[in-house]
């Protein structure tokens, strides 16, 4: 749910919370005094990758300038996709699997299928992965 107001103020109860215990069976209340009031910014970005944290599946994402595959430095601008992810995100999970090579040139097609890439940058990105193993 979005709001309206950048920052949202919870107000807790000054008084104990009841919370189940581990065995769900019986409530226990709880110990000290809880805080009166949790600020929680939604447009907060930790990443600083332009995607509020509330609508961010990456993150802690590598927002290096450029996608970067072992040493060879594609020249691509490393750009955030709309889920949050970076270039270099999804490079990254690729180098962590298998066959990351493999992996790799599939990306770099579904990139440039989907127009995240032009044909050059894929021919760039090609040239890199080359080096993968």
């Amino acid at each position: 749910m979005r709001f309206a107001t950048p920052v949202l103020a919870v107000l807790v109860s000054m008084f104990a919370i009841s919370a189940c215990d581990e065995s769900l069976n019986s409530p226990t209340e709880y110990e000290g005094e809880p805080p009166a009031f949790v600020i929680l910014d939604e447009y907060a970005d930790s990443d600083n990758d332009g995607i509020p944290d509330l609508d961010d599946f990456w993150p802690d994402s590598d927002t290096r300038a450029f996608v970067e595959i072992g040493d060879c430095n594609s020249d691509i601008q490393n750009t955030v996709l709309s889920e949050g992810a970076t270039l270099m995100d999804l490079v990254n999970t690729c180098m962590q699997e298998n066959k990351p090579a493999k992996c790799l040139r599939e990306l770099a097609k579904d990139l440039q299928a989907s127009g995240a890439i032009t044909k050059s940058e894929l021919k760039a990105l090609k040239k890199c992965i080359k080096a993968v193993k």
